[in-house]
């Protein structure tokens, strides 16, 4: 799950359903491949390979009259912050 951090009454949640993705294996091997222990933004580099069609195609954003699209609301989680939680 996805949370803004300014957002309320749901507003800004959106979550993933992993057991939909199928090459999930593939796309952890791709993000490994990116990482290197000399890289100091290993994050961005993960963030921007998981951008690539994957978080864009499969993330469900709760409210879509506030952020219609991955774009929308990417750029919102990047100003404002927030938080990834995992549940089963």
């Amino acid at each position: 799950m996805f949370k803004i951090n300014n957002e309320y009454d749901s507003r800004g949640h959106a979550t993933i359903d992993l057991k939909k993705i199928e090459p999930l294996e593939d796309v952890a091997k791709r993000v490994e491949s990116l990482i290197t222990p000399q890289e100091s933004n290993n994050e961005q580099t993960v963030i921007s390979a998981l951008e690539e069609g994957l978080l864009e195609n499969f993330v469900q954003i709760h409210n879509k009259e506030v952020f219609p699209t991955w774009d929308s609301y990417s750029k919102q989680f990047s100003k404002v912050g927030g938080v990834i939680e995992a549940f089963p």
